[in-house]
């Protein structure tokens, strides 16, 4: 790992605000292809928080219905030729996510089309103060292997408009996206910050080291790394070790952090 932040992710129930799922509740304000996509997490925002009085919106395809999109996640396929229950997807597969700011009038402010057809939405207290953070976790599993999963970004919403939360790497200075990844060599979650007042991030990752000649037996690095908010910005701190790890037995022990 060289500074850019860590891709680790979890479909975590960690939640101060859990949003409700709208089943199959079309989309009010108007849009191309509008009936083609229905609201499947909404939460409320505020002037005095957000900067617009309205939703946070994920919207997802709407034959996605709660149910299917259930059955389907983490699978890493929503068009199985084989399967009757995703026979409706043949002719067309499944339209990527979509994550919208509305306001009261349920005008779209903001949109963003995501990579994958399945989201979800929570919410977090990660501030010493009453400041929300919004976990978007968008499911990138590709059913085989262990370096794919659902991936966690967090968003917040300052001025009515979205913004990804970074962080920037202490030794280097580099900046990137916090992105989360849950799967077999990955993983991470919050804890407590030192003070007591809002939370950190622990993650863990195990990947090759593509730069070491293979001599044999692939080389590999586990890299911990704690993201922490100094007052003004998220830093990440990083620690890097030889050897090979799988996290299916648990989450790893804290003095593995730095």
């Amino acid at each position: 790992m060289t500074g850019t932040p860590l891709r680790i992710a979890t479909l975590l129930a960690f939640s101060l605000v859990l949003p409700v799922p709208c089943g199959n509740a079309q989309i009010a304000q108007p849009r191309e292809r509008a009936t083609q996509y229905a609201i499947a997490y909404r939460l409320p925002l505020t002037q005095t928080s957000s900067g617009v009085d309205g939703h946070l919106e994920v919207l997802q395809d709407s034959r996605l219905t709660l149910k299917l999109s259930g059955l389907v996640w983490g699978t890493g396929d929503t068009n199985l030729d084989d399967d009757p229950v995703l026979a409706i997807f043949k002719s067309e597969p499944p339209h990527n996510a979509v994550i919208q700011i509305v306001d009261r009038a349920g005008k779209v402010l903001e949109a963003k089309e995501l990579e994958r057809p399945l989201a979800k939405l929570r919410t977090a207290h990660l501030y010493a103060d009453s400041r929300l953070t919004y976990l978007l976790t968008v499911d990138y599993s590709a059913g085989f292997g262990s370096y794919s999963g659902p991936i966690t970004t967090l968003v917040e919403v300052k001025g009515g408009h979205l913004h990804w939360v970074e962080s920037t790497e202490v030794t280097t200075g580099k900046k990137g996206e916090i992105s989360l990844m849950e799967s077999l060599k990955t993983t991470w979650k919050f804890v407590a910050a030192p003070d007591g007042k809002g939370k950190q991030i622990l993650l863990a990752q195990c990947r090759p080291n593509w730069s070491a000649p293979l001599n044999g037996d692939q080389d590999f690095r586990t890299t911990y790394a704690r993201f922490y908010f100094d007052g003004s910005k998220w830093l990440v701190a990083e620690r890097i070790v030889k050897g090979l790890s799988e996290f299916d037995q648990g989450f790893p022990s804290r003095r593995h952090f730095p």
